[in-house]
């Protein structure tokens, strides 16, 4: 494991004991003094306390409820549900980057893949197998042998 990555892992407390034992006085997390941030700069206080990442806010975004018509009737779905019934719509009347697009959907969902839960049939079954032997020996039985017709003459 590298510096940075052990730097990443660790707490506050380990952070500041693993950049005070660095061998130099300026370099890699240890900027020069008068390159740090002040006290009081707000740009050095990182992002504000209670605001939402990007990934917290299209979250959000695409569970918002939009009013859609379908079949003449008004109804509320998420946005995100919207956006795959207007891709169904156009991939319907024919645009092929929408039907290409759907496609690539379901592959990466898993849609296309073989969900078969029932245990496979084998194609003959013990009983099928006692069957034709039976038949077989019975077959023999009633066919008379090469010898059988030497016997004979």
């Amino acid at each position: 494991m590298d510096l940075a990555e052990t730097y990443r892992n660790a707490d506050e407390a380990e952070r500041k004991l693993i950049v005070d034992g660095l061998p130099y006085e300026t370099g890699f997390m240890k900027p020069p003094h008068e390159h740090r941030f002040k006290p009081g700069n707000k740009l050095g206080r990182g992002r504000k306390s209670g605001s939402r990442n990007l990934r917290t806010q299209l979250k959000d975004t695409l569970r918002k409820k939009v009013p859609v018509q379908e079949n003449g009737r008004k109804t509320k779905v998420e946005s995100s549900e919207a956006m795959f019934m207007q891709l169904r719509a156009k991939a319907v009347q024919g645009n092929m980057d929408a039907i290409d697009k759907l496609i690539e959907l379901a592959r990466k969902t898993g849609l296309f893949a073989e969900e078969s839960n029932d245990t496979p049939v084998p194609l003959v079954t013990a009983e099928d197998i006692r069957v034709i032997s039976d038949l077989v020996t019975t077959i023999k039985g009633a066919v008379p042998s090469e010898s059988d017709e030497d016997e004979g003459q």
